[in-house]
């Protein structure tokens, strides 16, 4: 794992293994004669040096029989140098008991305890510091073939290491917990097995084996091993080329790892090391997106960096899901990057999203291709990148294979949609030839409705020139498309918002950069919707045929349907269909459209948008029902009212029923005339109260008029009393009576008080005796009725209303044996001020018998009978006065005659 490591571990091994081998051979042999332990030391050290070019230190040293050699505190620098190369904490040596008999001890076992190793590297002397240590003649110092026959032991070693040329940097890098067991190969003394491995650090966990030779010739192969291996900045940091791997690729993450290092005489170190990706994150390259789940294999050697088969996924921001969340991208990457500066990649990304990122990938050409067509979707990119050293232009090449991708091009503003063929980028040029695609727009519903394209031209990314020739079919127009036609799109997309489908032929050109872009053409419309400015409700299934022409729009036999909300939910109300013709002059804003439109079903959104009164009427009439419209509209822009309009209304069968209406109207029919001023409907019939009506109505509105006012009459046939009631109060009655009269009315919208009336109605077969004003009356006057349900033969009333003051001319009302004439006044609040005259049976009598009709009867010589009554109190409450009237000797036709006849002690005047 180490650059140039022949050289370092040699020196390593000779240092540990002569000072070890050294001392312990040398120091038997002066510890059997001195064994003190400054004697021991003395002779380790004298040993030592003799054989090695080097100053040696102990701390203490001792020797046993049965425990060996043991030296703490060892230190090893250069000849006349204070550097210290080699500390250890302590050294120990085992004999082979029965060679310490003889003349040549063994030494059966050494161990080395936490070395700390001081490695670095001199560029000016092109040598490492240690091997400023160096056997002397050639023999001295050396052992037995026998000696370390169970080996050396390295435990909890720490190397600082630096080396300016490796790293770029002269750092001091740590290398802990190294732990090695080393073998002498017993047919070669010179060569030496080993196995160990690093416990701590970012490189904990990795496997070391291998071998290496002394002599003339050192040679070193070290094989290492590691799975699992977490790759991180600390980690790179300490491995050979590691900060140009994290400048380029800056890995993360776990990895498997074997590889080798081998140096051999005065050649150059070879090193190489196969990595298989787990799940690594970092960059390939010149991609800006980090890869993550990177899954393949990395080769790094003493001369490059190769990427074999791998895949990975990055995920660019700016492109994202619907959900927001980063579309993933798989990639393949082959790569070769050579130390000196030389490059090649080759970069295969399939089911790619197309967005600004991913374009701007490509070198050269990347923001200039999304500024001009804006590509969304899917591809399959092809990306080549080549250079020769640093210094050399770098190439590119670049192919899209697009599969059912989007186009947005400058020249077609809308977008083209599952576009399926090869785009070649040569330079700043863009080629079509026979490009398919579709446009499709999704409507209300979020169906989408396909609209096929051919083209044919060239894009110049430079924005000097565009040439296209486009066919469409099926094309669902959009905001973006209308608007962008050249002046008049803005304004056509504001008076009438077309999203209508149609075939067209159209010619785009421009010229430079910020060239204008010419459109001409005619279409045919086969369905979709116009949602005219002066007219909220929009016309569905449109069909016709349009054209531009310069600034204007001619319609020609369009046919539409009206698009509201009844129609689209109820399939048996009828379709609103209105056909059209006019033109528009988006550039002066105004037109003229003549419509007609046989069947239409009245509702809240359809009466809302006619112009001027369709606010008010639906407010306060809520209509509802079917009706038949013909007329024209004239639409300028620069006028202040905006909208002329002649509408002619025939209303069929339509239901009535707001606030400035008493009771709900049925089956309303008639004539009406619609204008920006006014209303006039004449002769209109409809159904209400179980009866018939008749009216005549004008209304007047529109920016002159403060409030709309309006004014009719009204006639009746035939009313249910008590229905009338129940609908005015929304309470049950059980009043009754069959209503007849006319009425004059008129009024102010909105205005309670502001509603004046006139008129005279009459009611018969009526039951009115159960209200609490003629049931207060009984009481007063002790009158009985029959004791079958008595009913009212006849009444009639006639009354002016102003203000909300009612005032009662005359009523008159008889039935049961109860004759009733009176006249006044009820207030907005109920409060009564009436005179009446009441004549009828005593309470144990039978009841008078009439003697003929209320009117123009005769009567002489009643007595007791006849009473005239003041009210006052409100209609809920009454308060009545009584006053009989006696000893009228004159003849009277009517009772009415008495209300103003003046009574004094009970007797009128003419009577003294």
């Amino acid at each position: 794992m180490f650059r140039k490591p022949m050289k370092i571990s040699t020196s390593i091994k000779l240092l540990v293994l002569g000072a070890a081998l050294i001392a312990a051979g040398r120091a038997l042999h002066t510890v059997r004669q001195k064994t003190s332990p400054e004697q021991v030391r003395q002779s380790v050290i004298n040993t030592f040096e003799s054989a090695l070019d080097a100053q040696l230190s102990i701390g203490r040293a001792a020797f046993h029989v049965a425990k060996g050699l043991e030296l703490e505190n060892v230190a090893v620098r250069p000849p006349e140098s204070d550097e210290v190369l080699l500390k250890c904490r302590r050294i120990t040596a085992q004999f082979d008991l029965t060679s310490l008999l003889g003349s040549r001890p063994v030494v059966r076992r050494a161990s080395i305890i936490q070395p700390a190793i001081q490695l670095q590297y001199l560029p000016e002397a092109h040598r490492w510091n240690l091997q400023a240590i160096r056997m002397k003649a050639a023999g001295r110092g050396g052992a037995s073939q026998e000696n370390l026959r169970d080996g050396l032991f390295i435990h909890d070693a720490r190397l600082q290491l630096v080396d300016p040329k490796l790293f770029h940097d002269d750092r001091s890098r740590s290398y802990e917990g190294l732990y090695l067991s080393l073998r002498r190969d017993t047919a070669n003394p010179r060569r030496w097995q080993f196995q160990g491995r690093l416990d701590e650090g970012p490189l904990a966990g990795t496997r070391l084996r291998g071998h290496f030779t002394t002599g003339k010739d050192p040679e070193l192969r070290l094989e290492f091993q590691a799975e699992n291996l977490q790759i991180d900045q600390s980690c790179l940091q300490l491995i050979p080329a590691g900060s140009l791997i994290r400048r380029n690729y800056q890995p993360e993450g776990l990895v498997h790892v074997k590889g080798f290092i081998a140096s051999k005489g005065g050649q150059p170190t070879k090193w190489q090391c196969d990595v298989t990706l787990l799940d690594v994150t970092g960059r390939a390259g010149i991609i800006p997106a980090r890869m993550r789940q990177a899954d393949g294999n990395i080769v790094v050697s003493d001369e490059k960096v190769m990427l074999r088969d791998l895949t990975a996924l990055v995920s660019p921001p700016g492109c994202a899901s619907p959900d927001g969340e980063s579309m993933p991208i798989s990639i393949e990457v082959e790569a070769r990057h050579e130390w000196d500066g030389a490059r090649h990649y080759s970069i295969a990304a399939h089911d790619i999203p197309l967005c600004k990122t991913t374009i701007n990938w490509i070198p050269g050409v990347g923001p200039a291709l999304w500024d001009r067509l804006k590509p969304q979707g899917e591809a399959d990119l092809r990306l080549t990148i080549q250079q020769q050293d640093p210094k050399a232009k770098t190439l590119y090449k670049t192919r899209f294979t697009l599969r059912d991708a989007t186009l947005r091009p400058r020249e077609i503003p809308l977008p083209l949609e599952q576009v399926n063929g090869t785009i070649l980028v040569d330079r700043h040029n863009v080629i079509f030839n026979d490009v398919n695609a579709n446009i499709a727009v999704a409507n209300d519903t979020g169906k989408a409705l396909p609209a096929g394209l051919a083209v044919q031209g060239r894009y110049d990314l430079d924005g000097d020139r565009s040439d296209l020739q486009v066919r469409v079919s099926n094309l669902r127009t959009t905001e973006e498309l209308v608007e962008a036609i050249p002046g008049c799109g803005e304004q056509l997309w504001r008076q009438a918002k077309p999203q209508v489908a149609l075939d067209g032929r159209l010619s785009l050109r421009a010229q430079g950069a910020d060239g204008d872009l010419s459109v001409e053409g005619t279409f045919d419309l086969h369905g979709g919707r116009i949602l005219l400015d002066f007219w909220p409700v929009p016309l569905e299934d449109v069909a016709g045929t349009l054209r531009l022409e310069n600034q204007s729009v001619l319609l020609e036999d369009v046919t539409a349907r009206l698009g509201s909300q009844a129609i689209a939910e109820s399939p048996a109300v009828p379709s609103g269909l209105i056909a059209a013709q006019g033109a528009i002059d988006l550039g002066k804003d105004r037109g003229d459209i003549a419509f007609n439109m046989p069947t239409i079903a009245l509702d809240e959104e359809i009466v809302r948008s006619v112009p001027e009164v369709g606010q008010w009427l639906w407010e306060h009439a809520h209509p509802k029902g079917l009706a038949s419209l013909k007329g024209d509209i004239h639409y300028d822009g620069g006028r202040e009212e905006p909208v002329n309009c002649h509408v002619e209304v025939a209303l069929h069968d339509v239901a009535v029923n707001g606030p400035e209406i008493p009771v709900p109207v049925q089956g309303l029919s008639g004539d009406l005339l619609i204008t920006n001023r006014r209303a006039v409907g004449d002769d209109l019939t409809a159904v209400a109260c179980s009866g018939r009506v008749r009216a005549s109505v004008v209304a007047h509105y529109g920016k002159e008029a403060e409030r709309p006012t309006y004014a009719g009459t009204l006639e009746l046939w035939r009313l249910d009393l008590g229905e009338l009631i129940h609908q005015w109060t929304g309470k049950p009655q059980e009043l009754s009576g069959i209503l007849d009269g006319a009425v004059d009315f008129g009024g102010v919208a909105g205005s309670a008080t502001g509603i004046a009336a006139r008129g005279r109605v009459a009611l018969t077969e009526g039951r009115l005796w159960e209200m609490p004003f003629f049931a207060g009356l009984l009481g007063v006057l002790h009158f009985s009725l029959p004791l079958q349900k008595p009913t009212l033969q006849y009444g009639e009333m006639s009354f002016d209303r102003v203000g909300g003051q009612t005032k009662i001319k005359e009523f008159e009302l008889a039935g049961a044996g109860l004759q009733i004439t009176g006249r006044g006044d009820i207030s907005e609040h109920g409060e009564l001020e009436m005179r009446m005259v009441v004549m009828g049976a005593p309470q144990k009598g039978n009841g008078i018998p009439l003697v003929s009709n209320i009117m123009g009867w005769v009567m002489r010589g009643v007595e007791r009978q006849l009473f005239r009554v003041d009210v006052s109190g409100t209609l809920g409450e009454p308060q009545f006065s009584l006053k009989p009237l006696r000893r009228i000797m004159w003849p009277i036709t009517s009772l009415g005659t008495l209300l103003s006849a003046p009574i004094f002690g009970g007797e009128s005047e003419k009577a003294k």
